[in-house]
């Protein structure tokens, strides 16, 4: 409650700051020349981590990268990079969500489908040809069970309590899959784009 009063006292402000939305900046895969996967898989966890996520997952032999669902309260956290527009802004701080990313590289040509869950799959670090990351970006909503929004003025809201369930320990929160962030992946994928071209810069200056 004191977070949506504080954004909305904030609200023109933010609006201001924003300046309309943040630049999607293309396609959600980035295609890596032959011997780049190393570096740039590295590339990869280093630059989620910048933005604060959590690694969950980190599987150089798959090609699979996955965080924790992060959270973000739109507005109210100004500092986070999540959202792509004022929107979105607006979305996460009405609504308790959370983002996780995962990254899946490949092998060109395959498919876009991992090919590392198996264990007698091949190492990709060992693979000899050119390779794709792919970023999907997946918004969860959490869900307090017993809250009741009031519709016409959401201050009001309230939340109810069951004892029964409290009685038999269950309760918490659940995290729904709602949709996808297609522009945080495209801006994702465009900052591994050039993170990888000034890892070049820099080779070639040597």
């Amino acid at each position: 409650m004191r977070r949506l009063l504080f954004a909305c006292a904030a609200l023109p402000a933010m609006t201001l700051m924003l300046g309309g939305c943040r630049s999607a900046g293309g396609a959600p895969s980035v295609a890596l020349e032959p011997g780049q996967y190393a570096r740039a898989f590295d590339e990869t966890k280093d630059l989620l981590a910048s933005r604060q996520f959590t690694l969950e997952r980190v599987d150089a032999r798959g090609g699979i990268i996955t965080t924790r669902p992060k959270a973000t309260a739109g507005l109210a956290t100004p500092w986070d990079t999540e959202q792509s527009s004022l929107r979105q802004e607006v979305e996460d701080l009405m609504n308790q969500q959370e983002r996780r990313v995962r990254v899946v590289f490949t092998r060109a040509g395959d498919g876009g489908e991992s090919i590392g869950d198996g264990e007698r799959a091949p190492d990709l670090r060992d693979a000899a040809g050119p390779i794709e990351a792919r970023f999907e970006v997946t918004v969860l909503r959490v869900s307090v069970p017993g809250g009741r929004i009031e519709s016409s003025v959401i201050l009001m809201s309230t939340r109810t309590r069951d004892p029964e369930l409290a009685r038999r320990g269950v309760g918490g929160r659940d995290r729904i899959a709602i949709s996808t962030d297609d522009a945080l992946a495209s801006r994702l994928a465009q900052a591994l784009r050039e993170r990888l071209a000034h890892s070049r810069s820099e080779l070639s200056q040597r």
